[in-house]
């Protein structure tokens, strides 16, 4: 190759190098001027932005001056402008009366709401319409459930008085709706379903004359009367009073839901009233009708009347913090005692109605049994408190249930009267069968002598013939029905002690 040519393809060289170098060069500073007009436009856009939120504040305040009204699209602006400026309180404020407005509780996740979420303002403003499941929510709620599935176990096992059942049960099913309902406001989740607004109202003035009814049938074998319906005369007239606000379109009843504490009018306010004057009044009843059942019977027929004294007690309860929270109603930790009171009434009733499925049977048979069968006896009241304190007396202090062959006759003869009364009076005063009242304290002096032997060194079947038993058989028998364990599982617990 000459000296030409080889000139030649080095100016070739030379002339591709700087040519490519000077296209590099052309790229780098395009690149470098459109970051620079994008940075810009940003600073320019973001300069744009905060204006128009200035504006918007400022626009808000010379129509609040004016005292012109916004509509739900301005308040929205309103409240995304103070979010920007980490204003909490004007933000919270204005985005409550957007959702009040249009029921679109979504506006809460907006992210300029980032700026203020961990706010006091806020958090509150969340608490109030975002759904909300919570351990006491869904406990209030599975014992609603289990309440109504129970209301259908009691009627179809059908055990005793068939009125009484269906006084506790039906009272134990408008319990459980009105715990579901009150899970339903306490979630929010009524949001999604506005057609149950107000639904557990009227109820409860159902709700508690059943349980007086039920004290009365149980304590006096209680018979309707036509008089009687003017208990239900409060409910009537709530129920009338709702039955327009029943009828309204679910998007009326959302403005309600989203607005109850402008809904508020006078008469429901008194109807909040007349709600505690009604609970006091037939917690009082109540209360009188289980003073009257508990002193009827003895200590034995109390343990199964204890539920209606607690019963009774949690009604007062009840009213006692229903006036507490009439004024406000966003004092969630005492309605959240409400409802716990409601759930633990009705657990007690789920409770009786499976571990002691004729729990309901004894009260109102025993009962039904006595005031039917000495209906037409010529015993007087005080003439049987009397005979009662005999009775008391030979069994007490003369330990007369220690004669092996004590019977109704022997007993009738030594008090001096008749085999009838004595019968009568422990049916009446006591509850319970003469043989089971002789057996009751036979089997209550075994187990004062058992305690007393510290040592074992008495036999058992031994103590049993000594106290007034005849035989084992009836021994062992008694002795299970009364403390519900056998003498050897007796004595095996004392001697674990």
């Amino acid at each position: 190759m000459n000296t030409r040519k080889i000139i030649f393809i080095f100016f070739v060289l030379v002339f591709c190098g700087i040519h490519k170098l000077k296209s590099n060069q052309k790229i780098n500073i395009k690149s470098t001027a459109k970051k620079n007009s994008t940075d810009s436009l940003f600073y320019k856009n973001h300069l744009q932005t905060e204006d128009l939120y200035h504006s918007v504040v400022e626009w808000e305040k010379r129509l609040l001056k004016d005292e012109i009204n916004l509509t739900s699209e301005d308040y929205k602006r309103v409240a995304l402008s103070y979010a920007y400026f980490n204003n909490a309180e004007k933000s919270s404020k204005y985005v409550e009366k957007y959702i009040k407005n249009t029921h679109k509780i979504r506006i809460l996740d907006h992210e300029l709401f980032l700026n203020i979420t961990d706010t006091k303002e806020f958090k509150l403003l969340k608490e109030r319409y975002r759904l909300e499941i919570n351990g006491w929510i869904l406990f209030f709620l599975s014992i609603g459930f289990i309440g109504v599935f129970s209301f259908v176990m009691i009627n179809i096992m059908k055990n005793g008085d068939l009125i009484s059942n269906l006084l506790v049960s039906f009272f134990l099913l408008f319990l459980s709706l009105y715990i579901i309902h009150s899970c339903l406001s306490l979630s929010k989740y009524d949001f999604n379903i506005p057609h149950s607004l107000f639904f557990s109202k009227p109820i409860f003035f159902l709700c508690i004359p059943l349980i007086y009814f039920y004290f009365r049938r149980v304590a006096e074998e209680y018979t309707f009367k036509k008089t009687d319906i003017f208990h239900i005369v409060p409910f009537l007239l709530v129920l009338i009073y709702f039955i327009p606000m029943y009828s309204l379109s679910s998007e009326e009843k959302l403005h309600i839901l989203f607005n109850s504490d402008e809904a508020i009018d006078t008469p429901l306010k008194i109807i909040l009233y007349l709600k505690i004057a009604f609970l006091f009044f037939y917690s009082c009843l109540s209360y009188k009708i289980y003073r009257k059942l508990s002193f009827k019977n003895n200590k034995s027929k109390k343990k199964e009347v204890l539920w209606q004294r607690i019963t009774v007690f949690f009604l007062f309860l009840y009213g006692f913090l229903y006036a507490i929270t009439i004024g406000n109603i966003l004092k969630l930790k005492i309605f959240y005692s409400q409802i716990f009171l409601t759930t633990m009434i009705v657990v007690l009733i789920v409770y009786l109605t499976y571990v002691k499925p004729n729990f309901f049977q004894k009260i109102s048979l025993s009962i039904h049994d006595c005031s039917s069968k000495y209906k037409k006896s010529g015993l007087t009241e005080s003439f049987s408190l009397e005979l009662k304190e005999q009775l008391l007396g030979v069994f007490q202090y003369e330990k007369i249930y220690m004669d092996s062959g004590l019977n109704l006759s022997m007993l009738a003869e030594k008090i001096g009267t008749t085999r009838h009364n004595i019968s009568q009076v422990i049916n009446e005063h006591f509850g319970m069968s003469f043989f089971r009242f002789v057996n009751k304290y036979r089997i209550d002096e075994t187990i004062l002598i058992l305690n007393k032997d510290l040592h074992r060194n008495l036999n058992i079947i031994d103590i049993a013939y000594d106290v007034g038993f005849n035989n084992k058989v009836t021994f062992n028998k008694a002795f299970k029905a009364e403390l519900k364990m056998t003498p050897s599982q007796y004595i095996n617990k004392i001697k674990q002690k």
